[in-house]
């Protein structure tokens, strides 16, 4: 198994909302979406404050910290509404896209590629992995805990 990772981007934006959104975005699959999106998301707060809050997409500096880590059966699940365990390929975005969009409001836990507890992930990733395509492709699954967190760091004047 994997280590456990973590990421912190910057976002200005109007709410916690579209500052979760804009993160997925810029680490979307697809280039053209990355691209338009990628700008948008700082690694640093000092390039947030650098790049400044612009007209679009919003006044208040978001820091949106996710972490991803293996998950097994004695994995417990941290409690509030910020996580969700996963079954997943090792890649970060692929681990990242297993959950809905708007996971930061629901907990993320649709029960199609994101549970609530590391069984359901731990048996997801089992059932993947051992599923024909998979094999034939090498493709492991593995499930993850990912937690994450938006909060406003900052609002800029008008």
């Amino acid at each position: 198994m994997s280590a456990q990772e973590s990421r912190t981007r910057f976002v200005w934006s109007d709410s916690p909302s579209m500052a979760w959104g804009l993160v997925l975005l810029a680490e979307s699959s697809d280039s053209d979406i990355t691209r338009t999106f990628g700008p948008h998301a700082h690694p640093s707060r000092e390039d947030a404050e650098a790049a400044g809050p612009g007209p679009w997409p919003g006044p208040t500096l978001y820091r949106i910290t996710r972490t991803s880590a293996p998950a097994d059966a004695d994995t417990p699940a941290p409690g509030g509404p910020d996580y969700a365990f996963v079954s997943s390929t090792p890649s970060w975005r692929s681990r990242w896209s297993s959950i809905d969009f708007d996971a930061h409001r629901n907990g993320g836990h649709n029960r199609l590629s994101a549970f609530p507890d590391a069984a359901e992930a731990i048996q997801r990733a089992r059932w993947a992995t051992e599923e024909d395509r998979s094999r034939y492709e090498g493709i492991v699954f593995q499930a993850y805990l990912l937690t994450w967190s938006v909060q406003a760091v900052e609002q800029s004047q008008p």
